[in-house]
């Protein structure tokens, strides 16, 4: 009867006067659960009117039907079918399913794609992937140099419950003969001032350590010899399943002789490896942008370090790479070490940075200079 017709539709619950009235048009105006006035009047409308009855009611179901939702897409990374929310565009693809991340060159056409080794078609715009509960991407204003200038900066994660932090004394000497530190941010350090006296430094550097939970222990270190700090702080951006909160560090410092400024942003990024963790790719990315777009200033060089736990396959880098350039990563588990910066690609020194050898942590650390002096026209980042 009735009840089994409500449970029968798509969603479940039919609203009453909905239901009576599909019964009635499957059942035809002589079913007997309306007073009968009189027969039917010639014999010939009844199939007329079943056929009718037939018709409004299938139009009636699928407009019952419930919508499809979008499937989130920030597990796509971690091995999940990553889900279209934006119209596709022309571009080089190497994987047949997005737009190729970098290769700047292999986007300007068929050509160009063709000397690239990708195919040229309509795919999907990595850049707006993402998932509802992500917000939207933000800009990051590119980086204009003005003055001759060189930031050195580090990106390593220490594993300190198992090197005790011994690793980063000699690595950081023997990688700073031609040229020292302005910032290094680790990543799995308990104690960055152990770091420092050991390696006989606590004169020259400063640093602040994060404990934020049983997976949160980040330091950054900066220069004082040759910057001031403004500000600094520390929140939250992602969430790892296991092991709780994941956080971003970050310091905005002036330069003694130039007084130019620097945003400098550590991050450990949450397992599993490429998952974005509870939250997705695409919203780890959105969260640091919305970070970096909060804290800094228009005018800062921006650059953003750290154990991302995403190599530049997932969705969390791949993202970030639409808004900054991606100017180096190391070369362990895939490259899960990434350095991030506002500025142009020729302004990095020695491609895509240095991977340091020699310390006893299961990464590598990973070196870059930045040349932030004026390089002809500003480039699109």
């Amino acid at each position: 009867g009735g009840a089994a017709m409500a449970a029968a539709t798509p969603d479940g619950v039919v609203e009453r006067g909905q239901e009576w009235a599909l019964l009635l048009l499957l059942e035809g105006p002589d079913s007997g659960r309306t007073c009968r006035t009189a027969p039917s009047r010639r014999a010939w409308t009844k199939p007329l009117l079943v056929l009718l009855a037939a018709g409004l009611a299938a139009g009636l179901v699928l407009a019952l039907r419930p919508r499809a939702a979008p499937l989130p897409s920030g597990g796509a990374s971690g091995g999940g079918a990553a889900v279209e929310l934006a119209a596709r565009r022309r571009c080089c693809s190497w994987n047949g399913v997005d737009c190729g991340h970098g290769g700047r060159f292999c986007q300007t056409g068929e050509d160009a794609c063709e000397q690239c080794k990708g195919t040229w078609g309509a795919f999907q715009d990595v850049c707006a992937w993402g998932h509802p509960a992500a917000p939207p991407l933000v800009d990051v204003w590119p980086y204009h140099g003005k003055v001759d200038l060189k930031v050195k900066v580090m990106s390593y994660n220490l594993e300190w419950w198992a090197t005790g932090g011994a690793a980063a004394p000699e690595v950081i000497r023997y990688s700073s003969k031609d040229m020292p530190y302005d910032f290094m941010g680790f990543q799995e350090c308990n104690d960055p001032w152990h770091v420092l006296w050991v390696g006989g430094l606590r004169h020259k550097y400063r640093a602040m350590h994060v404990k934020r939970g049983p997976a949160v222990d980040i330091c950054m270190v900066w220069r004082n010899e040759s910057w001031a700090l403004l500000a600094s702080g520390d929140r939250q951006v992602a969430l790892d399943a296991k092991y709780g909160a994941r956080f971003a560090m970050w310091g905005r410092f002036q330069h003694a002789e130039t007084k130019e400024t620097v945003f400098f942003m550590n991050h450990h990024g949450p397992l599993p490896l490429n998952s974005g963790g509870v939250g997705g790719g695409p919203a780890v990315a959105a969260t640091l942008l919305s970070l970096i777009r909060e804290q800094a200033k228009p005018g800062d060089a921006i650059v953003l370090v750290g154990d991302f736990n995403a190599d530049g396959g997932s969705l969390t880098v791949r993202q970030l790479e639409c808004k900054m350039s991606h100017v180096a990563w190391g070369d362990k588990y895939n490259g899960v070490d990434n350095v991030f910066a506002n500025v142009a690609f020729r302004h990095i020194n020695h491609g895509h940075g240095q991977t340091l050898y020699g310390g006893d942590s299961d990464h590598n650390a990973l070196s870059v200079v930045i040349d932030l002096s004026p390089r002809g026209d500003p480039e699109e980042i």
